[in-house]
């Protein structure tokens, strides 16, 4: 009898063991529904030591905030990048440890998110991510966060290393093939530039948070360049070269000298600046005329009133 007894204790612990489990070993599921069969209501997601990353581009937004809902300790690092999630949850998230391969936490170039919910007791902690001085959590290139979302965001890191999300800010998404895509307020990435790049040119600029990359491209004009102000916050190389028709002209070429570290090689010999420059210089001229003939219909309209 004792032995029956003691058996089924055992089974009893065991299914006890097997129910009480943390959804660790992800990496080991076959797919991302064998995931979310087998992980929805957990709340623990992840292993303590391990270089997964979780990619929630998998999921759909209904999927994925349903996944976290019930967790309460993350161990291993995310990526949201380019969804169309609207609202991002992690309600009851109050131990993150990354993994050791990244930033806990990236959220990158969603162009529909406008909220992302934290639990305002969570802490963040790396397991091995060797750069001291690297951010915890990177939340950038979301355009639709607003103002009060990002202070919100920003109450909850205000402890770590965190850049502070830009309101506006596009993310881009790997080379510029419509010039169509510069119309934003900042940008977070490299520009580079496709072989052959369509659209109108860009009316506005902004600042970049990358570098400028025109490599083997058709591209004749890039004069609008001049009205983006690159600063890399990462280790990067501007770079002009091997542009079989692009003619820079020399104004463009000071400037960009003076504002970065650059190559520039390999393009239309310099002799094409003459025609160039004097293309520039009629532009400017023909601009300050139109200015010239706005003020002076006005002051025509107003005289004409009074």
């Amino acid at each position: 009898m004792d032995w029956y007894l003691l058996l089924l204790y055992a089974i009893g612990l065991q299914v006890w063991s097997a129910e009480a489990q943390p959804c660790t070993e992800l990496e080991q599921f076959v797919n991302i529904g064998h995931v979310l069969s087998m992980c929805k209501g957990s709340e623990i997601l992840g292993s303590l030591s391990n270089e997964y990353i979780f990619e929630a581009n998998m999921l759909n937004e209904h999927e994925f905030n349903e996944l976290f809902e019930n967790v309460i300790e993350v161990r291993m690092c995310v990526e949201i990048y380019f969804t169309k999630f609207k609202v991002i949850r992690f309600p009851n998230v109050i131990r993150w440890r990354s993994c050791s391969v990244g930033p806990a936490l990236r959220i990158v170039g969603n162009d529909r998110l406008e909220k992302i919910v934290f639990n305002e007791s969570v802490i963040f902690t790396k397991t091995r991510y060797p750069p001291v001085l690297s951010d915890m959590v990177v939340i950038r290139g979301n355009r639709k966060l607003s103002t009060e979302a990002i202070n919100n965001i920003t109450h909850i890191f205000h402890s770590y290393r965190f850049f502070v999300p830009r309101v506006g800010e596009c993310a881009v998404p790997g080379r510029v093939i419509d010039l169509s895509q510069l119309n934003c307020e900042s940008y977070y990435g490299d520009i580079a530039f496709s072989q052959d790049v369509v659209g109108e040119l860009p009316t506005i600029g902004g600042s970049v948070d990358g570098c400028l990359v025109i490599e083997n491209t058709l591209i004749k004009d890039i004069e609008f360049i001049k009205d983006f102000d690159f600063k890399p916050a990462h280790i990067c190389k501007n770079r002009i070269v091997r542009n079989k028709y692009l003619c820079i002209s020399e104004g463009l070429e000071n400037h960009l000298r003076r504002k970065m570290n650059i190559t520039i090689r390999d393009n239309l010999p310099k002799g094409c600046r003459k025609y160039i420059d004097r293309r520039v210089a009629l532009f400017s001229c023909i601009g300050c005329i139109f200015i010239i003939i706005s003020l002076l219909i006005s002051c025509i309209k107003l005289f004409s009133t009074t």
